[in-house]
């Protein structure tokens, strides 16, 4: 599967100034980093009880070898931060992926991990602006394109409700008909978070894929966070399983 994946993106020239949207991006948001292949990915595509999580905007630079012009492969990287990180974004998802398969080992074989910007003009901090969003997510359509190829059964998207708009946009071509489940906020310590989750469904009517967009994980307070998403996968795992292919 990350072969797959790999290629989808060396051939889509992801980051690369050989891609005529990506070297406009560049230049119209000043992006320095290099394109950021995703952390994590599964073992095979149309798992049962697979996972996708998804940040906002790839962080970092350098983290990984290149395996194309300005694409890195960042697997070893999200590999040794989901099992030892103690930052949210991580240390809140390794707790989910625990709670929902039993261990960290078990669950890893059914878990992707992603952003929805896969460059950056700033090592650290997130500042991506509306114009690399655009020519990242509407444009080329990198995030959707992993969705496709990965085929996952959920979907969680750590974004807050920044990116909704794009999130609202997408309807995956084995899909064609849709149905927003719940749109609310829910309590996290003294917080609450914006919760929106979408059904995705085939000419059949039946449900194979789901959505569930959730505050980002940090600062809130872990166990709220945890318990809340984790026990959303495990009803939608128990209620609507879905055969593996």
């Amino acid at each position: 599967m990350k072969t797959a994946i790999h290629q989808m993106m060396i051939d889509a020239r992801m980051g690369s100034n050989s891609n005529d949207l990506c070297k406009q991006c560049r230049a119209a948001s000043n992006h320095v980093t290099n394109a950021l292949g995703p952390y994590l990915v599964c073992d095979a595509e149309f798992s049962a009880k697979s996972i996708l999580f998804v940040g906002k905007v790839a962080r970092g630079d350098c983290l990984g070898p290149e395996i194309a012009d300005q694409l890195e492969d960042v697997t070893a990287f999200g590999a040794s931060s989901i099992a030892e990180r103690s930052w949210p974004y991580y240390a809140y998802t390794r707790a989910i992926i625990e709670r929902v398969y039993g261990d960290l080992a078990t669950g890893i074989r059914h878990v992707s991990f992603t952003n929805m910007v896969k460059c950056n003009n700033e090592t650290t901090p997130d500042t991506s602006d509306r114009t690399s969003k655009e020519f990242c997510i509407a444009k080329n359509r990198f995030i959707w394109e992993e969705i496709e190829v990965i085929r996952p059964r959920l979907v969680i998207f750590y974004t807050g409700t920044a990116y909704d708009d794009f999130i609202d946009g997408y309807m995956p071509v084995y899909a064609s008909t849709r149905q927003n489940n719940e749109n609310r906020r829910v309590v996290v310590g003294k917080k609450t978070m914006p919760w929106w989750s979408r059904s995705f469904y085939d000419d059949q009517q039946r449900e194979v894929l789901k959505f569930l967009r959730v505050g980002h994980p940090e600062r809130k307070k872990k166990e709220d966070y945890v318990d809340a998403v984790s026990r959303w996968i495990r009803c939608v795992f128990e209620a609507n399983p879905r055969d593996s292919k």
